[in-house]
């Protein structure tokens, strides 16, 4: 399967960061981005993984943080859409395709 990250991922990723280094420091920045990147990993290699979440969009939730990707499985494409805080509304980030 091949993994693609919607355009505004990267800048929710930066925000996450930005607050992460500002709150705890560049350590627990890193420590976010581990987790991230390790929760990306399994989406890429087991997508089925994670059981739909809402129609055809799948939640997977990062070990550390209260934070959760949105994905979509498209043939042999796995399309994230959003990194997003648990607490965010249930809305955002899911009209990206």
């Amino acid at each position: 399967m091949t993994l693609t990250l919607h355009r505004e991922v990267q800048r929710d990723t930066a925000e996450f960061l930005r607050y992460y280094d500002e709150i705890g420091g560049r350590s627990l920045g890193d420590a976010f981005f581990a987790d991230l990147m390790a929760r990306l990993a399994l989406i890429g290699a087991q997508p089925r993984r994670f059981p739909p979440w809402r129609g055809e969009i799948r939640r997977a939730n990062l070990t550390r943080f209260p934070c959760h990707l949105l994905f979509r499985i498209a043939g042999e494409q796995v399309r994230v859409l959003v990194v997003r805080h648990h607490r965010r509304h249930p809305e955002f980030g899911l009209r990206r395709r």
